[in-house]
């Protein structure tokens, strides 16, 4: 959501307090806080490789299969999101493919 809301120049990101509001946090009540609290206590132990890595991080896959389960989608399509995030050129650090292809 906040990487949505970034400038759209290559320097590094800023948000307001108006942004980060309009993250959305389940509340306690709600089914999904079990899910959350549950991939929290999972992952709190495990190192967060850097976004360029997210292929090689067991904690992001944990916490995108949660997260995919709180909205209910399939993990597959988070998972595809997740991989063409790493290959952006301003998280990759490489040139973007010319061809259109995102493989």
């Amino acid at each position: 959501m906040l990487l949505n809301r970034r400038a759209k120049t290559l320097d590094y990101p800023k948000w307001s307090v108006a942004h980060w509001k309009e993250v959305r946090i389940p509340k306690p009540g709600n089914p999904a806080w079990r899910a959350l609290a549950a991939v929290y206590n999972d992952t709190c132990n495990l190192g967060l490789l850097p976004m360029q890595e997210a292929e090689d991080c067991a904690a992001r896959k944990l916490i995108d299969r949660a997260a995919a389960k709180v909205l209910k989608m399939d993990d597959t399509r988070l998972a595809e999101w997740r991989r063409k995030l790493a290959r952006e050129p301003t998280i990759s650090n490489k040139p973007a493919n010319k061809t259109g292809d995102d493989q």
